[in-house]
């Protein structure tokens, strides 16, 4: 009976001291790690590596200000590369530069860029789950895929930013759009597979990639008085439901399947000035009839097929 009394008590204190251990690590869990001197290499202000044991101090981290002695300015490519993944970094008010794969296959579901951060690298946010993301207005690049393969809803592009480079945003879940006047560019696949229903193209843009806007499920394209764009690049919006579009006078090339698979396009008014239409330009839509232009020297193959044209 004693020894059986004390394993009995012995075990019941396992347990304490084990529930203990558990509320302890989920009670430290709750709240940001803020990395320390020893945990990274800092390089002229610049984090260039980090390692600490996320098992033990959790997946939510606070970058500060100062490391090693030195303002924190930027993150250098990679340096994030750990065997875990970050669920909540908050990053220093005094950062500017965010280099390539820093954040990439983590799985961060809201970011906060602090005010007078300049650029961020290559694919630095993709592959996790974001679904909020402020872009402060001092940001002037972002480059290729940096946002590719989230949850983002809803996005207003930045007063300083120009181009917005391939993949930026692909694969999310954007609806609303605001294309501010100073963008100058948006390259290939940008915007693909989100949901965008309806779409202002600037009159201050001059050039949209190829799949800038596929898979969206579009239903109002609308081209601002006086655009400046001279050819919808291949693809570009492709795989949407538009059932109208109307070319500004500006557009001289429409490429290769640029309209084409919008299963509800009824309707489309091609400009004066257009030269060129590549070819499956509006293949797979549903439209019965359309007038060519007189300048038009250039029909592609396909341009219309498996429509229901009559004239």
């Amino acid at each position: 009976m004693k020894m059986y009394f004390e394993y009995t008590k012995t075990t019941k204190g396992v347990k304490k001291i084990a529930a203990l251990i558990l509320v302890v690590a989920c009670t430290f869990n709750a709240y940001a790690y803020r990395l320390k001197d020893g945990d990274v290499t800092v390089v002229n202000g610049v984090i260039t590596h980090c390692s600490y044991d996320m098992n033990l101090l959790g997946n939510r981290i606070e970058i500060p200000e100062v490391l090693d002695g030195q303002t924190i300015t930027g993150l250098g490519d990679n340096c994030f590369s750990l065997s875990g993944k970050i669920r909540e970094v908050t990053l220093p008010a005094t950062l500017k530069t965010i280099g390539s794969y820093v954040f990439q296959d983590h799985n961060l579901t809201n970011v906060i860029l602090p005010d007078g951060i300049r650029s961020i690298g290559y694919s630095v946010f993709s592959n996790n789950n974001i679904e909020t993301v402020n872009l402060p207005n001092t940001l002037t690049t972002i480059r290729n895929s940096a946002f590719y393969n989230n949850k983002i809803k809803s996005i207003k592009i930045p007063i300083g930013l120009s181009i917005i480079e391939s993949s930026a945003f692909r694969n999310n879940r954007i609806e609303e759009l605001t294309i501010t006047p100073n963008i100058d560019s948006i390259q290939g696949i940008a915007f693909a597979n989100n949901l965008i229903k309806n779409l202002l193209i600037t009159n201050t843009l001059h050039f949209l990639g190829n799949n800038a806007f596929s898979e969206n499920g579009l239903e109002q394209l609308t081209f601002e008085d006086g655009c400046k764009l001279s050819q919808i690049s291949s693809s570009c919006f492709r795989f949407n439901k538009l059932t109208n579009v109307k070319l500004p006078i500006s557009i001289s090339i429409v490429d290769q399947y640029a309209f084409a698979d919008n299963s509800l396009l009824t309707s489309v008014s091609l400009n004066s000035g257009l030269k060129k239409i590549g070819k499956h330009a509006f293949q797979r839509c549903k439209l019965t009839s359309v007038d060519l232009p007189n300048g038009l020297f250039y029909i592609g193959s396909g341009v219309f097929a498996l429509n229901s044209m009559t004239s």
